[in-house]
C-alpha cells in the first residue's frame, strides 16, 4: 500500500488487475506529450499500464500544467490513450495540437 497516493501498487497489485476487465479506465498522469504519458513513480506507472492493457478504452484527465511535461517513468505510448480531458491554454495549445495530430480525442475548454 502506497500511503501517499492511497493505492495498492507493485507486482501483487498488477497481478490482481490482470484478472479483471474494464470497459474504460480513467486515469491521471504526471505528464503527457506526443510521445506518451508519464508518471513520477515506477509502481504507479506499472499499475496504470496494467489497467490500460485490461480496458477497452483509456481516458486521461490532466490539468493544463501536465501537458507537454515528462517524468521519470513512461507509462505508455500515446496511441494507447483514447481521449484526454484537460484545459487548453495559450501555453499548451501547440502540444495539444500534436496530441490531436496523433489521433487522440482531446476534450478541452479554451481559456
Amino acid at each position: 500500500f502506497h500511503p501517499e497516493s492511497g493505492l495498492f501498487l507493485g507486482s501483487h497489485a498488477e497481478s490482481s488487475v490482470a484478472g479483471y476487465h474494464a470497459d474504460a479506465v480513467i486515469l491521471s498522469a504526471r505528464g503527457i506529450t506526443a510521445a506518451g504519458i508519464y508518471n513520477h513513480n515506477e509502481q504507479i506507472a506499472g499499475i496504470n499500464l496494467k489497467m490500460i492493457e485490461h480496458s477497452d478504452r483509456a481516458i486521461l484527465v490532466a490539468d493544463h500544467s501536465k501537458i507537454g511535461v515528462t517524468a521519470m517513468n513512461r507509462v505508455c505510448c500515446l496511441e494507447k490513450i483514447d481521449a484526454v480531458f484537460t484545459l487548453e491554454t495559450d501555453e499548451n495549445r501547440d502540444q495539444l495540437n500534436e496530441i490531436r495530430a496523433a489521433g487522440i480525442k482531446v476534450f478541452s475548454d479554451p481559456f
